[in-house]
């Protein structure tokens, strides 16, 4: 496992054509993205944490 590193994201940007569903997922991303402290790799996947260390995000390589 790689060892947490800081991370810093800037703002985020959407267009607001989008679906009801799309919205709600996009919304939580976004507030998520703003809590991002360290993140970390294992294998094919990518963890982002807040500074208390909570898991805010996960995203999972899927190809081969």
């Amino acid at each position: 496992m790689a060892k947490a590193e800081k991370l810093e994201l800037g703002p985020a940007r959407a267009t607001r054509k989008y679906c009801a569903q799309s919205s709600t997922q996009e919304t939580a991303l976004f507030q998520a993205m703003a809590a991002v402290s360290t993140y970390s790799i294992e294998a094919k996947t990518f963890t982002l944490k807040d500074d208390l260390n909570r898991v805010l995000a996960v995203f999972i390589n899927t190809t081969k």
